[in-house]
């Protein structure tokens, strides 16, 4: 979302703190931005990607294929055991805009589970948090 022009403008002609208040709805708007990113999993093999997300990393999917269940089967594990797991989710930001390799893709895999929830992962600005519209989900610190 864009910030409004007529707040903007407001904003502008009330002095230096109105400057400072258009470079926050600029930079609140520059990091919802930033949490929408598409995150992509991809064959490990066969493809580049930024983190390895497969069996022997810690994003790794404890359940396996035919001991634990099928590959969908494996998936909901996966989904419904990974919010209890309070170091993963705090780590999701380091998933944040990289692609993720595992031996499952192009098929359904954990990492289908992992990426929008780390493409949801709200962005910590200089002046405080900035809360995501979803909720509930740890926030990693701005690059700048």
């Amino acid at each position: 979302m864009l910030p409004d022009p007529d707040q903007t403008e407001r904003q502008r002609s009330a002095g230096p703190l109105g400057a400072l208040l258009q470079d926050r709805a600029k930079l609140h708007w520059m990091e919802e931005e930033h949490t929408m990113s598409h995150l992509l999993v991809v064959h490990y093999k066969y493809a580049r990607y930024d983190i390895y997300i497969g069996r022997g990393s810690k994003w790794g999917n404890p359940f396996v294929i035919g001991t634990d269940g099928t590959r969908e089967q494996v998936i909901d594990l996966y989904q419904q055991w990974l919010p209890d797991q309070p170091e993963l989710m705090a780590a999701l930001g380091e998933l944040t805009d990289k692609t993720l390799g595992c031996s499952c893709a192009p098929r359904d895999c954990h990492g289908d589970v992992l990426a929008p929830l780390a493409a949801r992962v709200p962005v910590l600005s200089p002046w405080g948090p900035v809360p995501h519209p979803a909720g509930g989900l740890p926030a990693v610190r701005a690059p700048f």
